[in-house]
């Protein structure tokens, strides 16, 4: 038609739009494949052996270490096992426990005996993670646990009694009694804490080994006895105060001690006895200093005078370390005694001097007995001026001759 022009399109073949789709999705795969290499390569990277981190590059050890901290997991090959002990050895105590973590992951037995030295590790960390491990597998562990006690290190064998009580239980109390005379200290202390751990106080191998021909043997038996605290068994102490053995002796003293104030009657009973030998009265009172408990005033006071010298003198001695802690029992037993110990009481309140004891020593100034006039009388004296007050209040007969002096 005139006027219209007619503008030709190129030409476009009737596929291309399907070419330009297919262009488009063969880019997408391609763009997904690298993206998976990539993956896969992070993937192998975290997934490689202690063996692809090289140990005296300090970059890569640090790396290694804070990956197994994280719970990061490795392919691990008898080749690495050098380098974990290496680092289970290690002065840093991260270190330590990423030695121990790897170990624990190669799940070999080449590693069980680095995994039990662990285990004593001054570090708690790292020595709860080899204990955790341990107790996932006792029975493998045990042989390499007892051969921890035929070590001549003391802090070995004591270490191996430790972890046979964590793992085992009562079948191993024979095993614990045959240290309790090893020569170490430390390691006949440990053998009886895990006596103590595994089993009861009335565990007959234990009941047995308190009569023991060897003495060590029986003085830890009794020091083990005396760690389960049951007052019951203060008689089976004390009927060893008479032992000619200084550590038998000692430990069952120590164990009616820690028993505390429930074995008094027995104490007080055996230092009493004037019919018992001065060996076991002697025990008997070093443990009531140890409790120095007001309810042995009574008995300490009765004592003051006795036949034996010399547990008079104990007594007194004993009776000088109170304090004012002591006032109040002494005041009840000013109230509530005969002469002698009344005589006593108000001594004892002026050699303790302490200023609480006042009013009761001037009470003490009218009381029937001259004799406890006296006593009273020189007991405020020891306080000088401080109880001046107290007596101007209460101005005795005996007070006025004190004021005047």
């Amino acid at each position: 038609m005139p006027g219209i022009q007619v503008q030709h399109l190129p030409f476009i073949p009737k596929h291309a739009d399907y070419r330009m789709v297919d262009m488009h999705r063969r880019r997408s795969v391609f763009h997904l494949f690298l993206f998976s290499v990539g993956v896969l390569g992070l993937l192998i990277t975290s997934c490689r052996s202690t063996v692809d981190l090289v140990l005296d590059d300090p970059v890569f050890l640090e790396d290694m270490v804070s990956a197994a901290l994280q719970g990061d997991q490795f392919k691990i090959t008898p080749e690495d096992y050098p380098d974990i002990r290496s680092l289970i050895s290690a002065d840093h105590p991260d270190h330590r426990l990423a030695g121990v973590i790897l170990a624990v992951q190669a799940d070999d037995e080449e590693l069980y005996e680095d995994i039990v030295f662990a285990a004593l590790d001054e570090n708690a960390d790292v020595s709860q993670a080899a204990i955790e491990e341990i107790h996932e597998k006792p029975e493998e562990f045990r042989p390499y646990i007892l051969s921890l006690l035929d070590s001549s290190d003391p802090s070995r064998r004591a270490g191996g009694l430790l972890l046979l009580s964590e793992i085992e239980g009562e079948d191993n109390v024979p095993i614990f009694i045959d240290y309790f005379n090893d020569p170490d200290a430390q390691v006949r202390n440990q053998a009886s804490l895990s006596v103590r751990a595994v089993t009861e106080g009335t565990n007959p191998l234990l009941r047995e080994a308190l009569n023991s021909p060897d003495p060590l043997t029986a003085s830890i038996a009794y020091k083990t006895l005396g760690r389960y605290l049951d007052p019951d068994d203060v008689p089976v102490f004390i009927g060893v105060f008479s032992s000619d053995d200084d550590d038998i002796r000692r430990e069952a003293q120590l164990a009616v001690l820690r028993i505390g104030d429930a074995g008094l009657p027995f104490l007080h009973a055996e230092a009493g006895d004037s019919e018992n030998s001065y060996r076991v009265r002697l025990s008997a009172l070093e443990v009531i200093q140890g409790l120095r408990s007001t309810r042995s005033l009574v008995l300490l006071l009765s004592l003051l005078e006795g036949e034996d010298e010399r547990i008079s003198l104990k007594a007194e001695t004993i009776l000088g370390t109170y304090g004012s802690e002591a006032i109040p029992a002494l005041e009840k037993l000013y109230r509530e005694s005969d002469e002698k110990n009344r005589v006593y009481a108000v001594r004892l309140m002026g050699k303790i001097g302490s200023q609480s004891a006042v009013p009761a020593l001037v009470s003490a100034l009218d009381d029937p007995s001259g004799k406890v006039q006296n006593a009273a009388m020189d007991s405020l004296r020891i306080f000088g001026e401080a109880a001046w007050p107290e007596m101007h209040s209460n101005l005795t007969e005996k007070a006025v001759i004190l004021l005047r002096e």
